[in-house]
């Protein structure tokens, strides 16, 4: 049994709270966090959904399980002997990595998540060059494992305040400079994930669609929310074969994967300008989605598609969404810390 600490649990980034999904679901993990956790915790789900973007679908309040709460921190760091202390979101909870350098000798191994839109490492947010103190905060590529999701080349060299080329970035990159750093995705837990041969498909696209130059030459649809209701979200999604995604804020974003667990197929706009280390990854235009440059291309696509090869598409969106289990994220993390 690990013994697994999170420094930052109260957090509402979504790479937080997956996480923590994961390893509440995973059997051989003894989870303790710092606050509480009360975003995976189901019996808050009516005070704080309505006040959660997105209102709080398909990863938040979860668990009737919950983990085990540190009141006393530093009593816990001192006579606890983790195996995994995880610092999560970073750039909102940096202030906690003091009691990092107070306790470091006291656990194994220490892990980074990173799960801002923002492709810089920390702490070399550009919101952040201001601070006087700035080259006093720890450098965790180099001394912690660190997960990055927005992982770009911009991140590598943010590290070296953009005066470093990119083509240099990349050969440190393949000569193991940054060997601790490791891209991360985000993940949907099991129980969202549904098996296609359950469904029955009634309509072509689903209603809320994310493209403004798609949902303009569609009947029905809608650029913003439509549902108030996980469930009818989610019955929407399942009546229809495609669902519109795009880059967000960043390139991943939680709707891939709740179109995917839903047995829908991916359209994904301008997938192939995706930087390759930057999640979502394993995604394969033709194979598990369809990459489109606009609704012509789009539509042209679609009409190309027979039955026999939407069902095929269908079952590899599947096996994707399965490998992006929310377990196997936490998987992932403790695997690179054991």
């Amino acid at each position: 049994m690990k013994k697994v600490l999170i420094l930052g649990s109260h957090s509402a980034d979504y790479l937080n709270v997956m996480l923590l999904n994961g390893l509440l679901d995973s059997k051989d993990v003894e989870l303790s966090v710092f606050p509480s956790a009360h975003l995976v915790d189901e019996s808050y789900s009516d005070e704080l959904k309505s006040k959660l973007r997105g209102n709080g679908f398909s990863i938040f309040f979860e668990h009737s399980r919950s983990p085990r709460i540190i009141i006393e921190i530093h009593e816990a760091l001192k006579n606890i002997k983790f195996d995994t202390v995880i610092i999560s979101d970073i750039f909102n909870n940096f202030y906690l990595t003091y009691l990092v350098d107070l306790y470091r000798k006291n656990f194994k191994h220490l892990v980074v998540i990173d799960g801002s839109d923002s492709t810089n490492l920390f702490p070399y947010q550009k919101s952040l060059f201001g601070l006087k103190h700035i080259f006093l905060l720890p450098k965790f590529h180099k001394t912690a494992i660190y997960f990055k999701r927005e992982f770009t080349e911009e991140s590598l060299s943010s590290v070296f305040f953009y005066m470093m080329p990119n083509f240099i970035c990349k050969f440190l990159y393949k000569k193991r400079y940054f060997r601790n750093i490791h891209p991360i995705s985000f993940s949907i837990s099991n129980r969202k994930i549904i098996n296609p041969e359950t469904v029955s498909k009634t309509k072509l696209f689903a209603g809320h669609i994310v493209d403004a130059e798609v949902a303009k030459n569609l009947k029905n649809t809608s650029e913003n929310y439509l549902f108030s209701n996980e469930e009818d979200y989610y019955q929407d999604i399942q009546k229809s074969k495609f669902g519109i995604t795009t880059k967000r804020s960043g390139w991943d974003c939680l709707r891939h994967y709740e179109i995917a667990a839903n047995a829908c197929v991916l359209c994904f706009k301008n997938l192939e300008d995706k930087p390759i280390h930057c999640a979502p990854h394993d995604l394969v235009p033709g194979l598990n989605c369809l990459s489109y440059s606009n609704y012509q291309d789009l539509m042209e696509q679609i009409n190309k598609i027979s039955d026999g090869d939407y069902n095929d598409l269908l079952l590899r969106t599947h096996e994707w969404i399965k490998s992006k289990s929310s377990v196997n994220l936490a998987n992932q993390i403790l695997s690179k810390s054991s």
